[in-house]
């Protein structure tokens, strides 16, 4: 073998092993380059009961009271005392444990898309999701917790609230069970 040869065929084994080596992190670049967003689902709910959108429902709701009220419609107060007590509930166990805020996060969708792109992550998660989370495992997490509570209130004091339960461990989904107000 001459030397061009042997010249040549060390270049080409240089250059199929750097293509070699160049491959597998480009894959794993792929990979590792996804985030998720993550976010504390109790910060969501206190930052939503004093958002906008929950004092729209909640004056909606005053008005049918007071309608039914003045009309003495005893089945609406009934039902409308029901529906309070059963939301009151969830959201005790929203803002205090870690039950699912879907439905309220609902109430932000056109928004939603924007800021997980402004943070360049593909989806959102309950940090308390832990099979959703599995899912991802091998995916880095976006703390989204502090843009979502600024999405949903301005309000300083209740945004101040919503952060401040970041730092108590949640409350056992079991134990709010039996919990009345």
């Amino acid at each position: 073998m001459n030397s061009c040869s042997l010249y040549a065929s060390s270049i080409l084994f240089i250059v199929l092993l750097a293509g070699g080596c160049a491959a597998e992190p480009g894959g794993n670049t792929e990979h590792s380059q996804e985030r998720i967003g993550i976010y504390d689902s109790r910060a969501i709910a206190i930052a939503f009961t004093g958002g906008e959108v929950f004092q729209e429902t909640m004056k909606e709701m005053r008005q049918e009271y007071e309608q039914a009220t003045a009309a003495g419609d005893e089945a609406t107060l009934t039902r409308i005392d029901t529906l309070m007590q059963e939301r009151q509930k969830l959201l005790h166990a929203q803002g205090f444990s870690t039950a699912p805020v879907n439905e309220l996060l609902d109430h932000y969708s056109a928004a939603l898309p924007a800021l997980l792109e402004e943070a360049g992550v593909s989806a959102l998660i309950s940090k308390w999701d832990g099979v959703a989370l599995s899912e991802h495992s091998e995916v880095r997490r976006v703390d989204m917790t502090e843009s979502l509570v600024d999405l949903i209130t301005a309000d300083p004091k209740q945004r101040n609230a919503a952060m401040e339960i970041l730092d108590q461990d949640p409350v056992p989904l079991d134990s709010l069970e039996d919990h009345e107000d």
